[in-house]
């Protein structure tokens, strides 16, 4: 059939749009300084303030700050740099307990910021050549790796020991806080890392704080920053990340195309540089400076007074090494219903119909879909909406569901992927909002065009 004037004019229209369209993503979305995405909470109970003059003498401090540190630990040459090139400066040291603890030295422009933290800093920072210093100690948040553990299902010992290994970084220091013995802590570390899938205790402290701050961080972004950070080579910044993801050194070693030898004396020499003796101290070392980095950004971080409910959180093993993170409300006795938001599915459901599921009888649960929050990627399938739904039957197995009812706001399609892939699982479905085919979206222009064209084509952007 010819075309007519219309359609021709629609073409047009069409390839105008997305032509506009492509270069709206790339400034917004797809951006190519390699800048994070991800901001995780901050623990008000990991952050202390503090005014310097640039002598190093104090001038205004929150209550931490002294019980923390002593002023001693300010490094003069970073205070003189800072003050006379009024950039930034950063360094690693020791609180009195010998907890980790990284320093961010800020001119007053950047420090200004903090008063979103306190408003007292500004009070103190502008008169005459004062610098700001942000001390951030994520080993502080023991607390909230605590609560994390035992939403992950781990005995009050198990989490106990956890978060002393988070916060102490070695089996021996941890032991002696959680007031057990060193066999009694390897056995309980051992339950805590089969309870999240891991095999190694860098993997266990990396997952603990994933949940605790509610991010992942991206590898190539947190590269960058130990690098200008630290000023570590980024071979050395590639192994540090690496070893922090759960990889053993021969296998980061294999990864970055270097020999055992040489990644051993790279590892001696980082170790060195940083002044710590556990790898287990590396997780918090890198989320600390991805907090740090956070911190001398003009967008506010996310302060988190404290966390006062976690959800019932389960990490579930795939084929392929994947881990497949689900929200499981309960109780047992209900009947299973996945809560679907959106196209696919998500493990934050609004806790009101969670609550009037379970009044009904239900057992609600909720997966993060591939690549998203703490589910691992995997291969986008050619229709996108079949992507996770082996992992909908993964879990059924895991749980011991033989058949689900669904919910879900707006996401008939990865319905009817299920559907299709696993008939028999199927119980009672109920759509709210379906989704309509691009296609036959009538919106093409404007602001709500745009998000339309760019959840169509790039869901993993939105």
């Amino acid at each position: 059939m010819a075309k007519t004037r219309s359609d021709n004019m629609r073409d047009e229209e069409e390839a105008l749009f997305e032509a506009e369209f492509e270069t709206r993503l790339n400034e917004v979305v797809v951006r190519s300084d390699g800048a994070p995405h991800v901001r995780p909470f901050l623990f008000r109970s990991t952050i202390s303030l503090a005014v310097i003059n640039v002598d190093k003498s104090v001038v205004w401090s929150d209550h931490k700050f002294n019980d923390w540190l002593d002023p001693s630990v300010l490094s003069n040459e970073i205070v003189t740099n800072v003050a006379q090139e009024q950039m930034p400066g950063h360094s690693l040291v020791k609180d009195k307990s010998g907890r980790l603890v990284l320093l961010t030295i800020a001119p007053t422009i950047v420090a200004a910021r903090w008063s979103s933290f306190d408003n007292e800093i500004s009070d103190h920072l502008f008169s005459g050549n004062r610098l700001g210093v942000a001390a951030l100690s994520l080993s502080h948040m023991e607390n909230e790796i605590e609560r994390a553990a035992r939403a992950l299902g781990m005995s009050n010992l198990e989490a106990r020991v956890s978060a002393a290994l988070f916060a102490h970084g070695s089996i021996k220091r941890a032991a002696t806080q959680a007031s057990v013995t060193y066999h009694t802590a390897r056995k309980a570390l051992s339950g805590a890392m089969k309870i999240v899938g891991v095999s190694r205790q860098t993997s266990l402290i990396r997952k603990l704080s994933q949940i605790a701050t509610v991010s992942e961080l991206p590898r190539g972004a947190v590269e960058g920053i130990l690098i200008d950070m630290f000023g570590l080579p980024r071979r050395d910044a590639q192994l540090v990340h690496l070893l922090c993801e759960g990889y053993s050194r021969s296998d980061a070693a294999n990864l970055i195309g270097i020999s055992n030898s040489v990644a051993k004396d790279r590892f001696a020499l980082i170790f060195q540089q940083l002044e710590i003796e556990s790898a287990t101290d590396l997780p918090i070392i890198v989320l600390g400076a991805f907090a740090s980095a956070i911190l001398l950004q003009k967008t506010a971080p996310i302060i988190q007074a404290e966390r006062r409910e976690y959800a019932p959180l389960r990490l579930i093993p795939a084929d392929e090494g994947r881990t497949i993170a689900v929200n499981d409300y309960g109780p047992t006795s209900g009947r299973p219903v996945l809560i679907v938001h959106s196209s696919l599915s998500t493990r934050h459901p609004f806790l009101k119909f969670v609550r009037a599921l379970q009044a009904q009888g239900f057992r609600p649960f909720t997966i993060d879909r591939p690549g998203f929050g703490l589910t691992s990627d995997l291969d986008e399938l050619p229709d996108r909406f079949a992507t996770g739904v082996d992992d909908v039957a993964t879990v059924c197995d895991a749980l011991g569901f033989q058949q689900i009812d669904i919910v879900t706001r707006g996401g008939a399609f990865h319905a009817l992927a299920l559907a299709r892939e696993y008939p028999k699982r199927m119980g009672r479905v109920v759509v709210i909002n379906p989704d309509l085919l691009q296609h036959d979206c009538s919106m093409r222009k404007g602001h709500l065009g745009l998000v339309r064209h760019a959840f169509d084509r790039y869901p993993d952007s939105v």
